[in-house]
């Protein structure tokens, strides 16, 4: 079938500079034919998409239907352009053309005041500048896994362009969701957090973000912004619950972290003695003490597969009045809190996204 319809789609932008970014050949959406491609040159002031179609699509359907492939293509540009590049810059301009058999059909422009923005608020998108760009390639292809990256990587740059702090976490978490079922291969969340826990205990070298982060954080500085009373009265509230606990201490092998867990042993350790677990977990944080040997990994795989699962889930399902229901201008000690655990969930998507094309 004669594909004489061509559609432009030039989006541009701030940026001061105008280095190339990348080219590429990417399958059309929602066609079965992967030897179909659309055109996409990316700059650091453009993108430019051509598509040629057998189809009369209207310039308005481009534009506001996003079950349209050239749609879709629009969503997979600014995504790689926004992670690649890691600066706020504004979309000064859209045009959007049709031509048919090479004569212009219909055109549209719209200037800065009608752009919907992508980045309004400016936090930590320089961090997405530590993505290897290659590694991103996989959101241009229609696949699982290019599908997977591309919720993901949208809803990273939207935690790194909200000025608050829960909406923030909220969509990093989002984020997260996506990358660890699809290294998981499972829907389940569990499942999924478990594999990824294992995978990073054998495979330090895969998440230097993250560990270069918590390297240097003291025990103090660790629960200085985690609310870990909360989180055990949380996940363990029966008594039936403490043989999970026991696997949740025996697991645990930094000091910062074994620590914690003797300082506060109080908590369930009625528990613990009446399923005859209190001397296996006295045994093991006397051995683990004696030790005294810091395992970052571990607190990586802590604070985002433990902690912030048990915060995402406080509220995700609304067991609480939402944080951002807060009167004063100045954020919050809780918002303070979140966002410190929340850069370490960020450089840990970085990791992950950084090897995504080994999963």
């Amino acid at each position: 079938m004669s594909r004489n319809y061509k559609y432009t789609i030039l989006i541009r932008f701030s940026s001061s500079t105008n280095h190339s970014i990348g080219s590429f050949d990417v399958e059309y959406p929602y066609s079965n034919n992967s030897s179909l491609q659309d055109k996409i040159v990316v700059k650091e002031k453009s993108i430019v998409i051509t598509a040629n179609r057998s189809k009369k699509t209207s310039i308005s359907d481009i534009l506001h239907n996003a079950n349209t492939a050239m749609n879709r293509q629009i969503s997979k540009s600014l995504a790689y352009y926004y992670a690649a590049v890691g600066e706020p810059n504004k979309i000064t301009s859209i045009k959007v053309s049709r031509h048919l058999s090479g004569k212009l059909q219909e055109e549209e422009s719209i200037n800065k005041l009608g752009v919907r923005q992508i980045i309004n608020f400016d936090n930590g998108l320089e961090h997405l500048k530590q993505i290897n760009r290659s590694e991103l390639e996989t959101l241009w292809k229609e696949s699982e896994a290019g599908h997977a990256l591309l919720y993901a990587v949208t809803h990273l740059i939207s935690s790194c362009s909200s000025s608050e702090p829960f909406h923030r976490f909220e969509a990093l978490w989002k984020c997260f969701n996506s990358i660890y079922k699809l290294k998981a291969e499972s829907t389940q969340d569990s499942q999924s957090l478990r594999s990824l826990r294992t995978h990073m205990i054998a495979n330090t070298s895969k998440y230097p973000l993250s560990i270069a982060y918590v390297n240097p954080m003291t025990h103090d500085c660790i629960f200085s912004i985690v609310n870990w009373r909360n989180m055990i009265l949380n996940d363990y509230k029966q008594e039936s619950h403490s043989g999970y606990l026991l696997g949740f201490i025996e697991r645990i092998s930094d000091a910062r972290l074994i620590k914690k867990i003797e300082d506060s042993l109080p908590i369930r350790k009625q528990f613990l003695d009446n399923k005859g677990h209190l001397p296996a977990v006295l045994a093991h944080i006397q051995q683990k003490k004696s030790l005294n040997v810091n395992n970052d990994i571990e607190i990586v795989a802590f604070m985002c597969l433990k902690y912030l699962y048990f915060a995402r889930n406080k509220l995700i399902h609304a067991e609480r009045v939402h944080p951002s229901f807060h009167l004063v201008k100045e954020h919050s000690n809780e918002e303070l809190k979140i966002d410190k655990c929340s850069l370490i969930l960020k450089l840990l998507v970085i990791d992950l996204l950084n090897f995504n094309t080994e999963f």
